[in-house]
């Protein structure tokens, strides 16, 4: 039976038309894509934003926190640590290359480009990742390119392999946040721009280099930029300009037409801590009935830490209750803490 279905297939693939054989080429491109996106980003980025079952935080009981459907709490604010310099802290000179890989090296960075051949670019970014340090002084020509998909797929290079930031490097990746349109892009690796970008700045948020970028970014003229960069900065604890990230995430917190941005930003604000206090407070006159939740949620939480407080699950459900929570969340009962950014939410579209 199996001998025949083999046969069958084979004489089937045979006589495709070049248009069926064009449309089968594309399909493998995409899964090929798919596979390489899930692999550099991790599944829970392409998640879909179905709600969780409803969790608490890391104060839970440890029976409840071994419980696989109870979300883990991220780390409580700490003091903003001194921005570090990694721009000359990895050489980036490569080891020597035979003329081989030179070569090869070249027409992967060529297969970069929107060059209308289809699946090239998947296999030139497994290449280029493959020959590590050797490729990076030609990935960062590229990232100079004319052509907005060579310069991007590039700058997605040397994120994936944790490139230092260098200043172009930063200029791309606060770019991407801004999720431009690049058709490319997207058919190559399958998923978008802001994704692998907002994931290697929040990683690299305490250099010097990065937060330069994301302090310019957060007074950026594009909503979704500035909103990226104002979390990031919070994440990080970065208190320079302080009031400029506050604003920004302040006003995505009451109820709008966007998926996951008050949550988002209600965690942000809580890791940027007491000095958010003030902001927060001030925020209440204006705000509706979702905002004022949100900022009562992070206030608490922040005067919590304060005072080394630990509230027990069912003091946090009772919160949740008292919050009105439900309204904007079911999947945790204290999103402020415990919100997976970059994990299996959705990453916030402006």
């Amino acid at each position: 039976m199996a001998a025949n279905w083999q046969r069958a297939t084979v004489r089937s693939r045979a006589s495709n038309s070049p248009s069926e054989r064009r449309r089968h080429g594309a399909i493998v491109a995409l899964l090929a894509g798919a596979t390489l996106s899930a692999a550099t980003l991790g599944s829970g980025v392409f998640a879909a934003s179905a709600p969780a079952p409803l969790a608490a935080d890391a104060t839970q009981s440890p029976a409840t926190r071994n419980r696989p459907d109870v979300a883990i709490a991220e780390r409580a604010p700490q003091e903003e640590a001194a921005p570090q310099d990694r721009t000359n802290a990895e050489p980036l000179l490569a080891a020597p290359l035979t003329a081989k890989d030179s070569a090869a090296i070249d027409d992967a960075i060529r297969a970069l480009a929107d060059d209308g051949i289809p699946r090239n670019g998947v296999a030139a970014v497994h290449a280029l990742r493959d020959f590590g340090d050797k490729a990076v002084p030609a990935l960062q020509r590229a990232l100079d390119s004319a052509d907005e998909q060579q310069r991007h797929l590039a700058a997605f290079v040397l994120r994936w392999t944790n490139a230092a930031p260098t200043r172009r490097l930063c200029e791309l990746s606060v770019e991407a946040l801004g999720d431009p349109e690049i058709e490319g892009y997207w058919r190559t690796l399958i998923h978008r721009p802001a994704l692998s970008a907002t994931r290697w700045l929040d990683a690299n948020a305490q250099t010097k280099e990065v937060t330069q970028h994301l302090l310019a970014a957060v007074r950026s003229e594009h909503a979704q930029r500035r909103f990226l960069a104002a979390a990031i900065l919070a994440r990080a604890g970065v208190q320079r300009d302080l009031p400029q990230t506050c604003s920004v995430l302040i006003a995505q917190l009451p109820d709008n037409s966007r998926n996951g941005d008050a949550l988002v930003a209600a965690h942000a604000l809580y890791r940027l801590g007491p000095a958010a206090l003030p902001q927060i407070r001030l925020a209440y006159r204006g705000a509706d009935e979702q905002a004022r939740s949100l900022l009562q949620l992070v206030e608490e939480s922040l005067d919590d830490d304060a005072a080394g407080r630990t509230r027990t699950e069912a003091e946090l459900r009772e919160r949740y209750q008292r919050l009105g929570l439900r309204k904007v969340t079911n999947a945790r009962i204290d999103p402020a803490r415990a919100h997976p950014f970059l994990g299996i939410a959705a990453l916030p579209r402006l």
